[in-house]
This record gives structure tokens, C-alpha cells and sequence, in this order.
């Protein structure tokens, strides 16, 4: 088949659909997606993509309040110690002034 056949054809179709389906109307024309069906928004689509956002903020969320967790765990254990050396000091200090 040659280019100028399909040509032919092609705008044959053309026309037989353009005689079959009323003309625009103005109102038509200004919505240029009137003339395109888009395909529809896929329900589980959307749910599903809402539900990933909901996991991922979850998981960061988890993971800030845990690492608030960690730093006061390590604040805390760090003050016992700081508290038992200066305490074992003051003990040590006693013990040489009862000694003298």
C-alpha cells in the first residue's frame, strides 16, 4: 500500500466521523481537553500512594522519637556517671581526712 492510499483513507475516516458527531459547540472549544477522554484516576492508585506517604511519615516519626530516646538515654547514663565519680571523690576525700 502506498502513502497516498493510506492519505486517502486516513481523511476518508476522517470525514465519516466528523459527519457523525455533531459540530463543536463554542463552549466545547474552550475547553481543550474536551476533545481527549483522560483516563480516570485509579481509586487504589491514590489509596495506595496516600498509604506509602502515611508509612514513610510514620517510619521518619519513629525513628525522631527514637533518636530523642537514645540522647537521653545517653544524657542520663552519662550523669550517673559523672554522679558516682564525684560521689567515689568525696569518699576518697573523707577517708584521707579520717585518716590524718
Amino acid at each position: 500500500l502506498g502513502l497516498g492510499l493510506q492519505r486517502k483513507v486516513r481523511e476518508e475516516v476522517v470525514e465519516e466521523m466528523r459527519s457523525l458527531v455533531s459540530p463543536p459547540t463554542i463552549s466545547m472549544l474552550d475547553q481543550s481537553n474536551a476533545w481527549f477522554r483522560r483516563k480516570p484516576v485509579d481509586i487504589f492508585t491514590t489509596r495506595k500512594l496516600a498509604n506509602r506517604q502515611m508509612a514513610k511519615s510514620r517510619t521518619e516519626q519513629e525513628e525522631r522519637r527514637k533518636a530523642r530516646s537514645r540522647a537521653f538515654l545517653n544524657g542520663l547514663t552519662e550523669h550517673a556517671k559523672e554522679f558516682r565519680e564525684f560521689h567515689s571523690n568525696v569518699q576518697l576525700a573523707q577517708r584521707k581526712v579520717c585518716r590524718d
